[in-house]
């Protein structure tokens, strides 16, 4: 469909135009307007197609008009149709773009011809503006991929040599700074490919400053900084915080985020990348999820194997060799309030205790090789002591009817607990990390088994509570729409409007009407 705007002062003449324009079936949406003003105020906040106009108007002609406008517009397909043939107004049309002059009266075949015409040349444009954004879109994804490629390779280790300079000056990929620093962000999730979009969009309000940024992978995302002078501690704490801030807010999982040392060459970026998943490493079990950790306030404590570990280790050995479960789970409990005391631990030396218990599991009972490897990738790949010990006892619970039984009813104490708080609370602050701590379990845990117990995901399940309440108060009370938002615990009311439509396939608005 073509938007068509007729100009004249006569209605008359606008109605004979509308008239044509709908006999030949031409596919188009018509506006009217009795002069060049109105139509010049028209055009400069609407989107249209052709213009079709007489010279001859009050206030403002229709010579004006295509003056005025071809400031702004060079696209507008341009007819104009007049009583006036004299050269001079032809030649001023010529000049200022006019695609055709049609002399009234307008003979009927002309007039078609001609609208045929400017409609082909309206098409054809169409597809040359698709045809060139298409490629211009291509041609961002491809920086884009080339930017991050650059990121990787140097973090990795790549020579910043000429042709990687050359990479970086084809991708506009800017090292011309005095101080580079890299952010990493560490989740427990699978969550950075699913929300790579959510997360560009808002990097640059989180940010403040030049920057690139990658994916690493689902759990891990890089930052680079990129300024003239080294950033203030207070300057990075304030990035960090709007950063978790990001993850609060959108009912994420809580991250880790680690700032590593400020560098004057970019070639330098890899030790210090280096240095930040040592520090990670390291604080694997001594910090809280969410923390803040800088590079320039670590250091790496000597590790020596711990004759305590050890000793638990074979303990809890010997009670799986002698399948005495009930008591190997209260010592791997033990094992684990242990390693959570002493944070000198890195993250390869508690996995490869883990492995080894683990391993006299798998030698004691029927479990399979290909089990067996699923677990041992599991357990690499993940970041808290809380999901490793989860592993351990689900290994376990699976050789031991009893305590399973028993687990099954332990856990549906606690999602009805979890049930009735969302219940209660679901239009306060709540969150996954909120409710998990009220009922003493890890996030990550409970969102499994909250899924396990219920089939649903915890922070669809609590959005779900709020939206039907939402619906509730549009059918029953007179409430704004803004008051009911934050009434059901939704403080961005654009957020809220767009999360209300997705459920129920209605603005909040028109779901009002349509119940009414």
């Amino acid at each position: 469909m073509f938007n068509v705007l007729i100009v004249d002062d006569e209605k008359f003449e606008r109605d004979g135009i509308k008239y044509l324009l709908s006999k030949c079936n031409f596919n188009v949406s018509v506006t009217e307007a009795q002069n060049g003003k109105e139509a010049l105020d028209y055009l400069l906040h609407h989107e249209v197609d052709i213009l079709i106009t007489d010279i001859r108007m009050p206030i403002m002609d229709g010579i004006s008009l295509v003056k005025s406008l071809r400031k702004h517009n060079e696209s507008l397909k341009i007819v104009i149709s007049s009583a006036y043939g004299e050269f001079e107004y032809a030649k001023k049309a010529i000049e200022l773009g006019v695609e055709h002059y049609i002399l009234k009266p307008v003979d009927i075949e002309e007039f078609i011809d001609v609208i045929r015409k400017v409609f082909s040349s309206c098409e054809a444009g169409r597809m040359e503006k698709e045809r060139r954004e298409k490629l211009l879109a291509g041609y961002h994804r491809s920086i884009k991929y080339e930017k991050e490629q650059i990121m990787l390779d140097l973090i990795h280790g790549a020579s910043v040599d000429v042709p990687m300079k050359t990479r970086m000056r084809q991708s506009d990929f800017d090292y011309q700074y005095n101080c580079f620093q890299l952010i990493l962000i560490q989740v427990n999730f699978k969550i950075f490919d699913s929300m790579a979009y959510r997360l560009e969009n808002d990097l640059h309000i989180m940010i403040q400053t030049q920057y690139d940024h990658v994916n690493l992978n689902e759990y891990q995302s890089v930052i680079l900084l990129k300024s003239h002078h080294m950033l203030a501690h207070s300057e990075l704490l304030e990035i960090g915080n709007r950063i978790q801030q990001f993850f609060t807010n959108n009912d994420l999982t809580a991250a880790w985020i680690v700032f590593g040392r400020s560098v004057n060459k970019i070639e330098d970026l890899h030790d210090a990348y280096i240095d930040m998943e040592t520090m990670l490493d390291y604080h694997l079990f001594g910090h809280g999820e969410g923390s803040l950790l800088f590079v320039d306030q670590f250091y790496v404590k000597e590790e020596q194997p711990s004759p305590t570990m050890n000793r638990y280790l074979e303990d809890i050995k010997g009670l799986i060799r002698f399948r005495n479960l009930k008591e190997g789970k209260r010592r791997i409990s033990m094992f684990f309030d242990e390693l959570q005391e002493g944070n000198h631990f890195s993250s390869i030396y508690v996995k490869h205790l883990c492995v080894e218990i683990i391993k006299e599991i798998c030698a004691n009972y029927p479990i399979h090789a290909h089990k067996f490897q699923s677990v041992i990738r599991d357990v690499y790949l993940i970041r808290t002591p809380a999901d490793i010990k989860k592993i351990i006892y689900t290994l376990l619970e699976n050789e031991d009817s009893d305590t399973t039984n028993d687990n099954i009813d332990q856990n549906r104490k606690v999602i009805q607990e979890v049930v009735d708080l969302i219940a209660k609370q679901y239009n306060q602050d709540i969150c996954l990390d909120s409710i998990a701590s009220g009922v003493h379990l890890s996030p990550s845990y409970l969102s499994h088994l909250f899924k396990k117990e219920t089939g649903e995901n915890m922070v669809k399940y609590i959005t779900s509570i709020r939206l039907k309440e939402a619906s509730h108060y549009l059918r029953n009370t007179n409430m704004k729409i803004v008051d009911i938002s934050k009434e059901v615990g939704f403080s961005n009311l654009p957020y809220f409007c767009t999360l209300f439509k997705n459920y129920y396939g209605l603005t909040p608005a028109k779901y009002r009407e349509r119940v009414e």
